[in-house]
């Protein structure tokens, strides 16, 4: 079923590629997007603790009292309509899609190829993938794209509502503030950003030092993260497969031209956040609970990506762009089929 939304959501891009950026030109694939997920019977670890949750309204309190304001009114209102609980995950589903569409209709806008952005957002990130498994944290993260071209634009009271509207689903939106800072960072950097990408490895390293000041400067509820199985450190093994793109990322730096015609400062802004966060996961090395919010920064892996795919594709350089295609699509049908575990393995309510 993955495939499916897949190979038909960039199918049908490339079908109205030609014509205006519309969200109602783009319904028929957002539908299969939404629906797909929404749809989901037990997919990844917490599907019954989500369900559980719906069904108990004791627990929705303890949502409101964290300050989660929308799931809290999300799981009443659905209550009080007397709905089953699979409501509740067509609802987020919903959400999350209707944040992630509106974006591809504004990437669209600026100029990117949207089926070959999509075939880079899709397989590379895995956001799809994991928020049929985080749904809570998920909707902060499928709004993040949208929250970035507000920043870049300098919409300061849309972007910052927009956050708020997050933060009422997951607290953790927050973290997204930081953001604002290195959108005005980024323009000392547009000359060095290969050599900033190989120092910002040894600060990741060494940032983990500081990590349990900077949490209770910024999000002081979540400091019991910090102790017990979350604060252990991991293993390189785990990470492995977040170098599988390290090849690619290099060839990008090789050939990436700020000045070309075909990208925007948009797309300029996120090759420097993708700069300075790639290595975030090292951080995990020193405190595991880390890996959580490197979901946050998975995001910008794809513009490299994407890059990449755009140089081959509008140069005509057929045989590259097949085997750089090849490379970022075809781990990805293997995690969903062959390889089939947790989130990649697919089961639906139907």
């Amino acid at each position: 079923m993955f495939l499916f939304v897949l190979f038909y959501t960039t199918g049908y891009f490339a079908l109205i590629e030609k014509y205006k950026a519309s969200l109602l030109a783009m319904l028929p694939a957002f539908l299969v997007y939404f629906l797909v997920a929404g749809l989901q019977f037990n997919v990844g670890t917490d599907y019954f603790s989500y369900i559980d949750i719906y069904e108990n309204e004791a627990r929705h309190w303890f949502y409101f009292n964290r300050g989660e304001y929308l799931f809290f009114a999300l799981n009443q209102g659905l209550n009080w309509l007397k709905l089953p609980s699979q409501s509740m995950f067509l609802a987020v589903s919903f959400i999350q899609a209707s944040l992630v569409f509106v974006y591809f209709k504004k990437i669209k806008n600026k100029g990117f190829i949207l089926w070959l952005f999509f075939i880079a957002f899709f397989c590379v990130t895995n956001i799809y993938n994991n928020q049929l498994n985080g749904i809570r944290q998920y909707v902060v993260i499928a709004g993040l794209p949208l929250f970035t071209i507000l920043v870049y634009e300098r919409k300061l009271l849309k972007s910052l509502l927009l956050l708020s509207f997050l933060s009422l689903f997951h607290n953790t939106a927050w973290l997204l503030l930081v953001f604002y800072p290195l959108f005005y960072l980024q323009r000392r950097f547009n000359k060095s950003l290969f050599l900033l990408f190989v120092a910002s490895a040894a600060s990741y390293l060494f940032a983990g030092k500081f990590i349990h000041e900077v949490t209770s400067l910024i999000l002081p509820s979540y400091l019991h993260y910090l102790q017990g199985s979350y604060a252990e450190p991991q293993t390189i093994k785990l990470f492995l497969t977040k170098l599988y793109y390290l090849p690619v990322v290099f060839y990008f730096y090789l050939i990436y031209k700020k000045t070309d015609s075909d990208f925007g400062r948009y797309f300029h802004y996120m090759i420097f956040l993708f700069t300075v966060t790639y290595w975030f996961f090292l951080l995990a090395l020193s405190l595991g609970i880390a890996t959580r919010v490197y979901y946050y920064v998975v995001f910008f892996y794809l513009f490299p990506v994407y890059y990449v795919l755009h140089f081959n594709y509008t140069n005509k350089r057929q045989l590259d762009f097949i085997l750089i295609l090849a490379y970022v699509v075809l781990p990805y049908i293997f995690k969903v089929t062959i390889l089939a575990k947790a989130e990649f393995l697919y089961k639906s309510i139907l």
